[in-house]
């Protein structure tokens, strides 16, 4: 009895232990605690899809891809050295872009009108649109009304800048490829947006944009602008194809399928404020983005007819 008395005596001045069950339910709230506060203080990842390119950047890709044989241009016959005068102009929609790069296309015989707006910075343009509304679209149109009697033989319809991730390619270089031959080639429109392996730009869908509007106004705004003629579905079963970001060319042909007064009911509309919204600004500019190829005559699915991706406009087709 006296040794159980001194061995529970001993016992009882011994350290016991902690249970793993005991210590499992801290440790993982402290390791979420820190996991956490870990996330909320780490930046952003870098991606370049996020951020705009440094000029350094850009320059280094503009060099790499003058590598890529789809766009080193070798032989001095696949590229034109100046345009025959009313053969090919330029509509530039400029929103603070520098725009030296319009000196290399002047250069080659293709006359440009550079399409200003408020707040955009953009001196050296030709016209100020009077309010910022409608992205490119209000310029594009804003030309067609104005020249609809006197325009060249083949119009580019552009951005002010002169290099971008949906066209890689310089557009001064773009100009002197055969830009006539591919538009007739693709039925009088061509989409001058290209990747990196030169194919053109496509984005797919099976509903009319821009999304943000209702059913209501998106049949007043087709019914405003098509009047009488075929507007394009608003829905199709399966998602069809269009020319992406709202670079093109069009012949003067397909132009004037459609008379000046269609053009003015699109700038009208381009230039108008909507109640709803696309990215803090107005929607008309994503509206026509998807209706370009069909109002100067091709299918609604871009996909349907003759193809010619930008790869292939470096052969140029002799007369």
């Amino acid at each position: 009895m006296a040794a159980l008395g001194e061995l529970r005596r001993r016992g009882s001045h011994q350290k016991r232990k902690p249970s793993a069950r005991r210590l499992r339910a801290p440790l993982a709230a402290l390791a979420a605690i820190a996991a956490i506060v870990y996330v909320a203080k780490r930046p952003a990842p870098s991606s370049p899809f996020h951020r705009p390119r440094t000029d350094e950047e850009k320059a280094q890709e503009r060099k790499k891809l003058a590598r890529h044989p789809l766009f080193a241009f070798k032989r001095r016959t696949e590229l034109w050295e100046r345009w025959p005068d009313g053969t090919l102009g330029m509509v530039v929609s400029a929103y603070r872009d520098d725009l030296a790069w319009l000196r290399n296309v002047e250069a080659i015989g293709i006359r440009t009108h550079v399409y200003g707006r408020p707040g955009a910075e953009a001196p050296n343009a030709n016209d100020q649109l009077p309010v910022n509304r409608g992205d490119e679209a209000a310029a594009y149109f804003r030309y067609l009304v104005d020249h609809y009697d006197d325009l060249p033989e083949y119009v580019m319809f552009v951005h002010g800048h002169e290099y971008a991730y949906h066209a890689p390619t310089s557009m001064a270089t773009t100009c002197r490829l055969d830009v006539p031959a591919a538009v007739e080639a693709m039925g009088g429109f061509a989409s001058l947006n290209h990747d990196k392996r030169g194919r053109t730009v496509r984005k797919y869908a099976d509903r009319l944009m821009p999304a943000p509007w209702s059913p209501a106004f998106l049949a007043r705004a087709l019914a405003e602008l098509y009047g009488t003629a075929e507007q394009p579905p608003v829905s199709t079963p399966t998602k069809l194809a269009f020319p992406a970001s709202a670079q093109f060319a069009a012949s003067r042909n397909a132009i004037r399928t459609r008379p000046r007064a269609f053009y003015a009911r699109a700038y009208n509309l381009s230039t108008a404020a909507t109640p709803e919204t696309c990215r803090g600004r107005t929607c008309g500019g994503y509206f026509f983005e998807q209706q370009y190829h069909y109002i100067f005559g091709r299918a609604w699915d871009f996909d349907d007819g003759v193809r010619v991706d930008y790869a292939r406009w470096k052969v140029r087709i002799e007369s």
